[in-house]
């Protein structure tokens, strides 16, 4: 698991290209529309490896998505730990991690 709590964090994790650029992208835009000093503390991106779904098998999941980059399918989620605090959450799209997602997900949207 990799967890991303500050942009400056993206620059120095071996992620690929394409979606280390979605990520900054979307997170600076983030810190910038809600005018923070960071990330930190308010929300993490959290990067899962294929075999790491029992991370999130015990969360209500907010919604899911397929997304692909590099050539790589990625399933994101979102758990919203708090009302200060969510998780963005990525993991490698298997069908067995797809099936635990899509369980923990209270109002799946695809």
């Amino acid at each position: 698991m990799i967890r991303i709590n500050d942009l400056e964090e993206f620059e120095s994790e071996n992620i690929s290209p394409e979606l280390k650029a979605f990520l900054t992208e979307k997170f600076s835009n983030i810190v910038k529309e809600y005018d923070l000093d960071s990330m930190s503390g308010m929300f993490s991106v959290i990067l899962l490896s294929e075999n790491e779904a029992d991370y999130i098998a015990d969360k209500l999941l907010e919604f899911w998505e397929e997304l692909t980059y590099d050539n790589c399918k990625w399933i994101h989620t979102v758990w919203a730990a708090s009302d200060g605090y969510s998780e963005d959450i990525y993991i490698s799209y298997t069908a067995e991690n797809a099936l635990v997602v899509e369980g923990g997900v209270h109002n799946v949207q695809r």
